[in-house]
């Protein structure tokens, strides 16, 4: 309800967020997956396992089918993730453009954008500073 209210509040807000929501998507998660593969087999191979000779395989092949089973349980979420956005994605622009009045009227807003931020560089820049700093800063404090 707040967001008929509020067209043009909505609007920058969902410009400002989606772009967030896919960088942390496509670009976020496979930092996660690498990081969290590579300090869950530092994590095994520091620690003392006290497998002797003849207990089952070598700690150090132990823990690389740990490590590339977790990759892979990574892998499959950052997959499931992905869908879901592409899903979601697909589902908000199809109701955008309804709610927009069709593919016409959008792609004339959106000409209309791109003559605006080619016509006020300054302007343009700073949105898009704005951005990656806030990127930036969810990255850095996740």
């Amino acid at each position: 309800n707040e967001a008929v209210k509020n067209p043009i509040l909505s609007i920058a807000v969902a410009m400002a967020l989606w772009p967030m929501a896919l960088i942390v998507a496509f670009i976020g998660a496979p930092i996660l997956a690498v990081d969290y593969a590579l300090q869950s087999s530092y994590d095994a191979l520091s620690a003392d396992n006290g497998s002797g000779s003849g207990s089952g395989p070598h700690p150090f092949i132990r823990n690389v089918e740990i490590g590339a089973a977790n990759v892979c349980h990574v892998g499959k979420f950052y997959y499931l993730i992905s869908k879901m956005m592409l899903k979601q994605g697909l589902r908000v622009g199809k109701r955008q453009i309804k709610r927009r009045g069709g593919v016409g009227k959008v792609a004339g807003d959106v000409g209309n954008w791109a003559v605006d931020r080619a016509l006020h560089p300054v302007d343009s820049l700073g949105m898009a500073w704005n951005t990656i700093r806030s990127g930036a800063d969810v990255l850095v404090e996740a």
